[in-house]
């Protein structure tokens, strides 16, 4: 098992806050972004998600929409994220 080095972590870093300020542009202020917001989000990252009903961004959306609200928290949206990546 190998430690992170100094790039390693600073460009997780890097990546962790472009992530929180994409949420953050899209949820104005609010704790949770919706599906709109989170497309936006998504796309201001550079995805292209499939937006068919059973197309990827649904299927990913549900799989991360734990309370099935259709809104997420900035935790969830890291994680979503982090799938894609």
């Amino acid at each position: 098992m190998s430690l992170l080095d100094n790039l390693q972590i600073s460009q997780s870093v890097s990546h962790l806050q472009q992530l929180q300020q994409a949420f953050a542009q899209h949820a104005a202020g609010q704790p949770n972004i919706n599906l709109q917001q989170i497309q936006a989000a998504l796309a201001s990252l550079g995805f292209a998600l499939d937006m068919q009903p059973e197309g990827a961004f649904y299927t990913l959306c549900k799989s991360f929409d734990f309370e099935r609200r259709g809104m997420i928290g900035l935790d969830s949206f890291i994680a979503m994220n982090m799938q894609l990546k």
